[in-house]
């Protein structure tokens, strides 16, 4: 039972949370109509989609192990601790992307062209012998491909129109970009230390930082075209409205402290639940017509 807490506490329940975001939005903008049948298979997608992000992010920890070493806000994780074993982690990344491959062929067997290739996209980046998250821009590719397949994997459930699911991505694209701009500037110090030359140890933590502010904004500007041009619910964008200058004022302090690891996680973690709430706020929109 003790071993089965710390794989339990290994999950990133929030980080995969707010991932699930994405395709909740797609399937509710795409559902026609609830009943018993969508209702499970909703389910069904959703317990596929979360135990292929638990297969990401436990490949991520297994690969960066001798990095995430370096980093002194990643000592109390279960692995670094000593709780559980990198071959566990591995064992464990294997185990969820098995189960989640499965669950996905079940539902529809064109779900694995961009399941495989998210497997595959995310082995290559973070696999130590590989590293791609190494080589200049390449994250940022790896990220916008990634974050607008988790729409359309939610998108593809009810719906056969590919182009409009694709237009849609295309913003939580931006946000995946958005998010690697920061992540990359928080992990520049112990990236250094690692000899790591993501990004942000190329062009300068602070550089990339305001890149990501940069993209978050973009973002918001294509999320509202989206609802001009009627591709989404026109009244959606209102919550970015309200929420951008908080973001901005989060942003902003972080930007003028010391922009220390310590000062851009404590950033991070802002954000994600500023996505969070932005993303129930959609949800509940769309629930209610509101």
């Amino acid at each position: 039972m003790e071993r089965l807490k710390y794989y339990f506490k290994s999950v990133r329940w929030f980080e995969i949370a707010v991932r699930m975001g994405a395709p909740a939005i797609a399937i509710l903008i795409a559902l026609q109509e609830f009943n018993l049948v969508t209702g499970f298979k909703t389910l069904h997608a959703f317990i596929a989609f979360f135990l292929l992000w638990a297969h990401g992010y436990a490949f991520n920890e297994w690969g960066g192990y001798s990095f995430d070493k370096l980093d002194a806000s990643k000592a109390k994780t279960p692995l670094l601790a000593g709780h559980v074993s990198s071959n566990e982690f591995l064992i464990l990344s294997i185990t969820f992307a098995a189960i989640s491959v499965v669950l996905y062929a079940m539902l529809d067997t064109k779900f694995l062209i961009i399941v495989f290739f998210d497997i595959i996209m995310g082995i290559l980046y973070v696999h130590p012998k590989i590293l791609l998250k190494n080589v200049p821009i390449a994250s940022f590719v790896i990220l916008f491909i990634v974050s607008v397949n988790d729409f359309l994997l939610g998108w593809l459930v009810f719906s056969p129109s590919i182009t409009q699911g694709l237009l849609i991505g295309m913003y939580f694209g931006l946000l995946g970009i958005t998010g690697q701009h920061f992540h990359e500037a928080g992990d520049c110090d112990s990236d250094k230390k690692a000899n790591i030359r993501t990004n942000a140890v190329r062009f300068g933590k602070k550089n990339i930082f305001i890149m990501g502010f940069t993209f978050y904004t973009l973002s918001c500007i294509y999320f509202i075209l989206l609802s001009l041009l009627k591709i989404i619910p026109q009244y959606l964008y209102i919550v970015l409205l309200i929420t951008y200058p908080v973001y901005f004022v989060i942003f902003y302090k972080c930007l003028k402290s010391s922009m220390g690891s310590s000062d851009i996680h404590c950033f991070v973690k802002r954000y994600r639940q500023l996505y969070g709430f932005i993303g129930l706020c959609f949800i509940l929109q769309l629930l209610f017509g509101i």
